[in-house]
This record gives structure tokens, C-alpha cells and sequence, in this order.
């Protein structure tokens, strides 16, 4: 498990990780935060966009379609 908190610009404040964890969790943990921070929408939103079929949304810079950032 990898956190990451990030300020309102997407600005990566604080990390946090286990032991262990995937080294792509690292990464992925701060794009979410980013992606939530800057959009203003838990990243859920994204994952449920895609999956209605509003493929234009992976055009969106630093967008990520999964969920767990808040």
C-alpha cells in the first residue's frame, strides 16, 4: 500500500509506503492523488466515465481511470 497526499495544485506534500510494495504502486499512488487533486473529483469518477463509454476522457492530461484517489 503506497499513499500519497498532494496539494490542491497536485503538488506531491507527503508519502508514505509498506514494505515491499510493487515499485509501479509508487507512481500510480501519486498519479491518482494528482489526477483527484487537480480535477476535483475522486478518480471514480474517471473509472465510471470510461466504463459509461466516454472514451474522449483519456485525452484528459494526467487523467486515470481507477479508483482510489480522493
Amino acid at each position: 500500500m503506497c499513499i500519497a497526499v498532494v496539494a490542491p495544485s497536485g503538488d506531491l506534500i507527503y508519502f508514505e509506503k509498506m514494505d515491499n510494495c510493487q515499485y509501479a504502486s509508487i507512481k500510480v499512488a501519486q498519479h491518482k492523488a494528482r489526477a483527484s487533486a487537480i480535477y476535483r473529483r475522486p478518480t471514480l469518477a474517471f473509472e465510471k466515465g470510461l466504463a459509461a463509454g466516454n472514451t474522449y476522457l483519456m485525452t484528459l492530461d494526467d487523467m486515470i481511470g481507477s479508483r482510489g484517489g480522493n
